[in-house]
């Protein structure tokens, strides 16, 4: 989503576009002008960036300080440099699936680490769960998987 209310930004997105010819254009002269025109700005962003890798059109719009930043799937996420760099992507062990890369917690703490595991496999925590939060024995729940309610 750009910011095309910003008074900056816009003339500096249509450089970064070589638009620069639609300063002059009433549909774009205001915020609320662009707002009420904001499909036929977004259809001349559009035939832009369509025609760049989204890296070069971060690269494009913040050398020219238009907030911005690419989004990345998960393929390219998994496969950042810097991310990689950071310690931002682990490989963890699952019992099923083997060991796999995912990304790992974005918050980094001194006094806080965060232990990278997969999630429970289905059943796996049923009975903690049972004993602990919903206040049952281990005998009831044992009975509960005797009488197949569980």
């Amino acid at each position: 989503m750009l910011q095309t209310d910003m008074p900056e930004a816009f003339p500096a997105l249509l450089e970064a576009i070589g638009r620069q010819d639609l300063l002059d254009d009433e549909r774009f002269s205001t915020p609320p002008a662009r707002a009420e025109h904001a499909a036929a700005l977004t259809e001349v962003i559009e035939a832009w960036t369509n025609q760049h890798d989204k890296r070069e059109v971060m690269q494009a719009f913040a050398s020219r300080g238009i907030p911005c930043g690419a989004v990345l799937d998960t393929a390219e996420v998994l496969k950042d440099a810097h991310l990689q760099e950071r310690g931002m992507i682990a490989e963890i062990e699952h019992p099923t699936r083997g060991t796999y890369t995912t990304v790992g917690c974005p918050l980094r703490l001194s006094d806080s680490p965060v232990d990278l595991r997969p999630a429970p496999l289905l059943g796996e925590q049923t009975e903690q769960v049972l004993t602990t939060l919903a206040g049952y024995t281990p005998e009831e729940v044992e009975s509960f998987r005797r009488d197949r309610v569980l």
